[in-house]
This record gives structure tokens, sequence and C-alpha cells, in this order.
């Protein structure tokens, strides 16, 4: 089993059992491989949520990248970006942050701070796209 479809499926994991509540074992013996096979990629629980996330970020990148390929105005691309953030969320457990928060938080703050900088950066990047096609009024101060 390679380390991608390992990390989709310990995302799954985490979202319905929520991260303190599973241990490397009971990780391995749900991905049906050996705790010994589990620590080839990672040497703690800790490095193990982090990749997780790295992964999840990973996911919306390559999501932005496709979208930016489309031939979408800057509403469209709008809608876009509401419809993959309403999937994300139906399967989303607000558990997951709080315990991030609690049990692991330099990665929380690492992740909550790529995400508000990653937001900020493509909100930017829309508006700019939007006011040059003429769909969003420019604000002068």
């Amino acid at each position: 089993m390679k380390f991608i479809p390992m990390l989709e499926r310990i995302r799954e994991m985490f979202l319905e059992f929520g991260i303190k509540n599973l241990n490397m074992d009971d990780i391995s013996r749900k991905l049906g491989i050996s705790k010994k096979t589990l620590y080839r990629f990672v040497d703690c629980k800790e490095t193990l949520v982090e990749k997780m996330f790295e992964h999840e970020n990973q996911k919306r990148d390559l999501f932005f990248e496709s979208l930016n390929q489309k031939p979408l105005n800057a509403i469209g691309k709008l809608f876009e970006v509401s419809s993959y953030v309403h999937e994300r969320m139906k399967h989303f457990n607000p558990m997951l942050l709080f315990e991030l928060r609690k049990y692991y938080e330099s990665i929380f703050e690492h992740v909550m701070q790529e995400n508000s900088q990653f937001l900020q950066k493509s909100l930017e990047v829309n508006l700019k796209q939007g006011i040059s096609e003429g769909l969003y009024i420019g604000l002068k101060h």
C-alpha cells in the first residue's frame, strides 16, 4: 500500500473516530498493515497528523490549479470554489479541529496560518480578475 492512499484512509478514520481516539495500533490494524510498516512512513502519530494535513493542502492546491486552467470568469470561479468547499464541509467533523488545537497546537497554528494566507491570496487573485473583467467594481481609497 502506498502512502497517499493510506493518508486518504487515515483522514477518513480521523473524521469518523477523531484524532485522539486512534493510536498507531488502531490505525495500522484498520489499514490492514503492520505497525512496523506504518512506522516506515512516519516516525510518530504527530508526524502522521502533520502529513495528513499537508496532503489535504496539496489536494486543495491541485483543485485551485485545475480551476485556474478553466476558461471561467471570476464569478464562475467563485461558484466552483463554493461547490468545492460545500463538498468538503459535508464530510468534515469539527471535532477534528478541536482535537488538533488541543493536542497538536503547533500543527494547528501552522495549518490555520497556511489556510489563512492561501485564502487571502486566492481572494486577491479573484478580485483582480473580476475587476479586470468588469465584474467587480474597483474601490479607490
